[in-house]
């Protein structure tokens, strides 16, 4: 009986440990110079098709603006998950930025995609902006969120109306908002 119980206890335990191999997410960090093996700097010529636990495959599609002019953005995936996003507007021929959107790519700040504005809200010298919407910073990063309330539009518009900063606090936001991208 003993003996079933550590064969039974042995097969577990192997069970659990291909389990978390399998499911485990190879953590990248986003830094000035890019993450992985897309960095900025880098010819667009040069991408790489694939770029280990980070992306499988790429698409490009040409965006249609009128008033901008048409540009390129390339969107990078692993499996069905988009992974980061990188803008030609072709006057490069250089990656100049970098947004991601998948939950294994943090800042060194360990900024993530996922993570919750009110614990984002806790980091030192987060900042409210408004450029081509409504966007938070931190240390040199562009930070993407979703789940403002009706106040935090107010908070937002006041500011940008007065050219003042926006004085951020947890009632700008829904108890769910999340950080959905990061762009250096």
């Amino acid at each position: 009986m003993e003996k079933k119980k550590s064969i039974f206890m042995l097969l577990f335990a192997s069970f659990m440990l291909i389990s978390c191999a399998v499911t485990a997410q190879t953590s990248f960090t986003l830094n000035k110079e890019g993450v992985g093996c897309l960095k900025k700097g880098m010819l667009f010529s040069k991408i790489p098709a694939k770029c280990a636990g980070l992306y499988d495959r790429f698409e490009k599609k040409v965006i249609e603006d009128e008033m901008d002019g048409d540009y390129t953005l390339y969107v990078f995936y692993s499996g069905k998950t988009k992974v980061a996003e990188i803008t030609d507007y072709g006057y490069e021929k250089t990656v100049a930025g970098i947004t991601v959107f998948a939950s294994n790519i943090s800042t060194p700040d360990g900024v993530s995609p996922g993570m919750t504005v009110r614990k984002l809200l806790l980091k030192k010298g987060v900042k409210g902006q408004y450029r081509d919407g409504m966007e938070l910073s931190l240390n040199g990063y562009t930070i993407g969120f979703d789940g403002m309330t009706d106040y935090g539009y107010k908070v937002f518009n006041n500011a940008y109306a007065k050219g003042t900063d926006v004085k951020l606090t947890n009632a700008c936001f829904k108890a769910d908002a999340k950080v959905v991208s990061i762009s250096r």
